[in-house]
């Protein structure tokens, strides 16, 4: 069923073409065609620590126990972009442990597992776009807590998460592997709709790549809230 319509400008031979993309969920039939998305994907990421690339089964463990895909296709039902989220009631993950999530928090949680956007409709905003569809999806589910981990140096997402409304709660090695068995650096963000956070505005900046000065700040309570103008460091405060 289809969920909505979006325009936006794919860059054909150097030339920006408007194209109608409609919105759905992802059919069980269709995650070979996902998984060829996310490999072609990564192939051409500059950075790879920036993505947890897994084997297909690995990938689609938690869709199976308590996911959905949403799926953005062109007019020829080609895949442009797909976001995985996974509803943590179904599916539990460490990740409210490392942001110290109170007990009666842990409950009606969506973990934004994965957002991947075919780079000829980068400058469109779709992870922005796609996750204001999301919200609304799942505010009719009564759903209104999200949860998700970003690379320090996945600038692009970082700025979409903090401009989305997710805060930055905590900074841990996750996804271990052979190449890292300590596994990479990841922000872990976390987004309550209902919670009215009231900060003291104190503003600290730190350069997102100064991973300790920021561990130190959020062990302290404080929260990454934006970025600064030339979006080199994470704008920090701490909640009243």
């Amino acid at each position: 069923m289809t969920l909505g319509y979006m325009e936006a400008y794919k860059l054909e031979e150097g030339i920006k073409v408007k194209k109608q993309l409609k919105l759905r969920w992802i059919k069980d039939s269709e995650l070979d065609l996902v998984y060829e998305f996310i490999l072609k994907s990564y192939s051409l990421l500059e950075n790879k620590e920036t993505f947890l690339l897994q084997s297909k089964e690995d990938t689609f463990k938690p869709y199976y126990k308590g996911g959905e895909i949403l799926g953005l296709f062109d007019e020829d039902e080609n895949l442009v972009a797909q976001r995985y989220i996974v509803f943590l009631d179904c599916y539990n993950s460490d990740l409210m442990d490392d942001i110290n999530l109170p007990l009666e928090e842990r409950k009606g949680i969506i973990y934004l597992k994965s957002i991947l956007v075919d780079r000829n409709y980068t400058g469109n905003k779709l992870q922005y776009r796609t996750f204001e569809v999301l919200r609304k999806l799942m505010n009719e589910k009564n759903y209104y807590k999200y949860i998700s981990t970003i690379s320090p140096y996945n600038l692009f997402s970082i700025e979409n998460a903090l401009r989305g409304g997710l805060k930055i709660r905590g900074l841990e090695k996750k996804y271990p592997d052979e190449k890292e068995p300590q596994g990479y650096w990841r922000y872990i963000n976390y987004l309550d709709e209902k919670s009215n956070l009231k900060m003291e505005n104190i503003n600290l900046e730190v350069n997102r790549l100064d991973i300790e000065k920021q561990r130190e700040l959020i062990s302290q309570g404080f929260i990454g809230k934006g970025l600064t103008e030339d979006k080199t460091s994470v704008i920090y405060d701490r909640v009243v």
